[in-house]
């Protein structure tokens, strides 16, 4: 099941989303990832794999973060702190399809490639009659050490209809996670707009598990 992933800065203002995955089976991921679109699918990429038990993969699916918030190291962080929720709920693999959101297609793959890379990720090598120029990648996560100081920020807040729905909260220093998401549409702000055009979000200060699923991504 996907998991569509909101993401809060230090000052619980929304900053990007996500969207990701936990598959445990080839039928799992062929329904939350694009690799069945690619030749050869699965088979062709396996071998490529650092071992060949990596199963439960970690289908990361997009990720966004919003440009008045770029070059700050949330993405970073949010990646980081996504994988480690991933990892932590058992995932051996992860799988990353690179996007451009809007960028320059050279200069937008260029870019997301070397930061991810400087992350773990590594490029995979399409088949030879592959026509699809944008990378997928894999991050190695059997013997990877997490990265969050302390366990991920991951939060469950709510359901709709058959996707689960996360809060991952960027938080300068430790603080009690909330549980209660009310920042939805629809949903009056806690405050005037910021100048960026953000809004805060408000949050209930009740500690929450971190085992939840999840899904989506932005940055």
């Amino acid at each position: 099941m996907e998991n569509v992933i909101t993401i809060l800065n230090s000052q619980r203002q929304k900053v990007g989303d996500a969207k990701a995955a936990l598959c445990g089976s080839l039928q799992e991921l062929t329904e939350n990832f694009v690799i069945h679109n690619f030749t050869g699918g699965l088979a062709h990429y396996e071998s490529q794999f650092p071992y060949a038990d990596y199963w439960p993969i970690f289908a990361f699916n997009d990720i966004w973060i919003e440009r008045p918030h770029r070059r700050a190291g949330i993405g970073s962080r949010a990646f980081n702190e996504i994988a480690d929720h991933y990892q932590e709920l058992g995932a051996r693999l992860g799988l990353l399809r690179l996007g451009t959101q809007g960028d320059p297609f050279e200069e937008g793959i260029a870019w997301r490639t070397t930061l991810d890379s400087k992350l773990g990720w590594v490029v995979l090598q399409h088949h030879a009659e592959e026509s699809a120029t944008i990378p997928l990648m894999c991050l190695p996560m059997k013997h990877r050490t997490l990265t969050s100081a302390k366990h991920s920020r991951l939060i469950e807040v709510l359901e709709r209809d058959s996707s689960d729905s996360l809060i991952l909260l960027l938080p300068e220093d430790p603080i009690t996670l909330p549980q209660t998401y009310e920042g939805q549409t629809g949903a009056e702000p806690n405050g005037p707009p910021q100048a960026n055009g953000s809004q805060p979000i408000r949050l209930e200060t009740n500690r929450a598990s971190s085992a939840a699923g999840s899904r989506r991504l932005p940055r």
